[in-house]
């Protein structure tokens, strides 16, 4: 259990760390117009809320800071998925002590991303 859930946190962060660095290689190698020419503008222009929809299209359409934003949404979605799969393999064993705490854990989570809170 202990190894698929340590699997799943290095991938993801992994995964993370390559989309993140593919678009800064992007961004330094040159930026479509309207998307920022330096790292430094980067780090000071204005940061919109964007969906997922969103940063799908600015991917598509060659947009480097989408794959930094894509990035960072799988970066933020790793310890949702590693909650996930220790929820799965509480009730693969049958453990339903766990599993109850773990699903209200997960409520939690998904709650938070989602922006509604108490």
């Amino acid at each position: 259990m202990e190894l698929a859930i340590s699997f799943t946190l290095l991938g993801g962060v992994l995964i993370a760390a390559g989309l993140i660095l593919l678009g800064l290689v992007r961004l330094v190698g040159g930026a479509p117009p309207g998307e920022p020419a330096t790292v430094a503008q980067l780090l000071t222009q204005e940061v919109h809320a964007t969906s997922l929809g969103a940063i799908v299209d600015g991917i598509t359409s060659g947009r480097p800071t989408s794959l930094i934003r894509l990035g960072i949404f799988v970066l933020i979605l790793t310890p949702v998925a590693r909650v996930l799969l220790t929820w799965l393999l509480f009730l693969y064993e049958h453990d339903w002590t766990f599993a109850v705490i773990t699903t209200i854990v997960l409520i939690v989570l998904v709650l938070g991303l989602l922006g509604i809170t108490a």
